[in-house]
């Protein structure tokens, strides 16, 4: 996971003060599921997480309160 930018920082609290209403409606992440820039999920470990952009057929970037990470989807299990 990449360490949390100042603008990072700024982008997720600012997202959290706009979106109150769909988080607390935020889906649970699920490893099946498919995602796209703007979707908001929660993830056990990361909490609230923002997707930003697909990064292939099968991951995507997502800002949480932490930091950006790399997060799979769309897989068979």
């Amino acid at each position: 996971m990449l360490p949390p930018s100042q603008e990072d920082i700024d982008a997720f609290n600012h997202k959290c003060d706009m979106l109150k209403n769909e988080i607390t409606k935020a889906p649970a992440y699920k490893v099946q599921a498919t995602y796209k820039s703007g979707d908001i999920f929660k993830h056990k470990t990361f909490g609230i997480g923002f997707v930003v952009i697909g990064c292939g057929k099968q991951k995507v970037e997502v800002l949480f309160k932490t930091g950006r990470k790399l997060i799979a989807m769309g897989l068979q299990v």
